[in-house]
């Protein structure tokens, strides 16, 4: 699965289930699938959500038999197939959603985290790529963005977690993450940046409650900008680490010469 970009003890997990989330089947394309096969889908997620794995199934393939163009009902038979750990055909199924619709958010999320599982990394970082870019789904975007990071693009991380934080500025977790995307990178300034930032917003949140009498919220925001210190604290010890390095690393001749 997708796991959370890591700087020393400091951990940030990813939201759950977004990578099964049927909604993106329904809403997440222009080309919108008709009345009569949402109404399918949505009859058969009660039995995905109880685990009556063989009845979707079944169901699924006679909707499909009905409407043999429906990338949601692939993509649905696909997830069935990946609750069977039955991951070839979970794979075809969403690579024949993608094929009647290319641009479907869902699948392309759902086969490139099969690929990813299956150490093909460049496949699965071309399709959350293409993901992150067709998307304006929030939760897609954290989805495409730390697949990335963790096929370790981080320049592609950077790009689509960027675009998930201006949805949701005061998100800690999205920030952190491409905070640590940009670490990577070695952009270690952008990175203290991106955290300085999430933690004036948090504190100007928490006056503003204050002011408010919202002793509750405030008390949460005040809990988001102590995290936000922290990590800073942890990017910045990291840089003074890398500039000391540097200047330990610089030829003789160079450091002579400041001596002069």
């Amino acid at each position: 699965g997708i796991r959370p970009l890591c700087i020393g003890n400091l951990r940030v997990r990813p939201l759950a289930g977004i990578l099964v989330t049927l909604a993106l089947a329904v809403n997440g394309d222009a080309q919108a699938p008709s009345a009569e096969e949402q109404q399918q889908l949505f009859s058969v997620l009660p039995l995905i959500d109880h685990g009556e794995l063989s009845r979707a199934e079944e169901q699924l393939f006679a909707g499909i038999e009905r409407y043999p163009r429906s990338a949601i009902l692939y993509n649905a038979l696909g997830i069935v197939f990946r609750k069977q750990n039955k991951l070839d055909r979970a794979a075809d199924s969403f690579r024949k959603a993608l094929e009647i619709l290319p641009s479907f958010t869902a699948a392309q999320l759902q086969l490139a985290s099969i690929d990813q599982q299956q150490g093909m990394k460049q496949d699965a970082a071309r399709l959350f790529r293409a993901a992150g870019e067709s998307t304006t789904n929030y939760e897609a975007l954290v989805a495409a963005g730390l697949g990335l990071a963790d096929c370790e693009d981080y320049a592609g991380a950077a790009h689509v977690l960027e675009k998930a934080r201006a949805m949701r500025p005061d998100s800690g977790s999205v920030t952190y993450n491409l905070a640590l995307a940009q670490y990577k990178m070695g952009d270690l300034a952008v990175a203290l940046k991106t955290l300085e930032e999430n933690a004036d917003l948090s504190r100007r949140m928490a006056q503003q409650a204050h002011i408010r009498g919202q002793k509750r919220l405030a008390s949460r925001f005040e809990a988001k900008l102590r995290e936000a210190e922290q990590r800073i604290a942890l990017i910045k010890r990291a840089l003074i680490k890398s500039e000391t390095n540097a200047e330990d690393e610089r030829p003789a001749t160079e450091q002579h010469l400041d001596k002069a």
